[in-house]
């Protein structure tokens, strides 16, 4: 398979550029959406730390 086989192989596969641009993002924004919940769950909060710090 020659280079130029494979590059065209690539560019089939994922599209023009601007195409590629706009999976990425909905990528970073399924991401992040993701990830802001995590935190969430994480979240340390006034009412978290008088349970757990007794001190």
């Amino acid at each position: 398979m020659t280079l130029e086989r494979l590059i065209e192989e690539a560019r089939t596969r994922n599209g023009t550029h601007a195409e590629s641009l706009r999976a990425a993002r909905e990528r970073m924004v399924n991401t992040n959406k993701r990830l802001a919940s995590h935190f969430t769950a994480q979240e340390v909060t006034p009412a978290l730390l008088a349970k757990t710090c007794s001190l």
